[in-house]
């Protein structure tokens, strides 16, 4: 369907867009419940304009809600910077009821939880992922060891048979395999990336 651009409608949506109040700064240094309530707020803000055909989940910048870098620890980069090298569209730190998912897809309601050994009990683990079950949500939980493991290099000489077979089986040990699983259970019509080759 082709559209033409309306220059009234274009200029509601502005409006309407300007009315909002504007996403609340979060900076490092925040007390957490703080932290928490300004990403809350910023994600309802971008819901609102998702449902206002102003913004979508898949297209909007990532960091309209924080300045991720700032914020996350050195497991939730490893993974976030393989999500998006995956172009998956998952958001970080999305609240789903009253929890925060270190990453989710709220349009298939899909979350990636990080657990570094340091915060997660395996029983407090469970009753969330049962309440958050019950929402909707599908919860994998990556260890952290997985997360920031990456694959080995492999000699230059071999062939692109033995190069690909030997990424396959490596990538099953690290949160690259663990994100191509998601995706080919998730979103089957995305090409399998193998080593960062589609």
């Amino acid at each position: 369907m082709i559209t033409t651009f309306d220059p009234a409608v274009f200029a509601g949506r502005l409006e309407a867009s300007l009315d909002r109040p504007a996403m609340l700064p979060v900076t490092p240094g925040l007390p957490l419940g703080t932290h928490f309530h300004a990403i809350r707020h910023n994600y309802i803000e971008l819901a609102q304009r998702v449902c206002e055909g102003l913004e979508t989940w898949e297209r909007s910048e990532r960091n309209l809600i924080a300045p991720w870098h700032l914020l996350m620890t050195p497991i939730e980069m490893a993974v976030w910077e393989e999500i998006r090298n995956h172009g998956l569209p998952f958001w970080p730190q999305y609240p789903a009821g009253r929890y925060f998912l270190d990453f989710a897809c709220p349009v298939a309601c899909v979350g990636i939880e990080c657990d570094g050994l340091e915060f997660h009990d395996k029983a407090k683990d469970a009753v969330r992922d049962a309440a958050l079950a019950r929402l909707g949500w599908t919860i994998y939980r990556v260890p952290g060891w997985q997360c920031v493991r990456q694959l080995d290099d492999v000699d230059a000489d071999v062939s692109t048979d033995e190069w690909d077979q030997h990424l396959a089986q490596r990538s099953r040990h690290t949160v690259h395999g663990v994100l191509d699983l998601i995706a080919a259970i998730h979103w089957p019509d995305r090409p399998v990336t193998v080593g960062g080759r589609a």
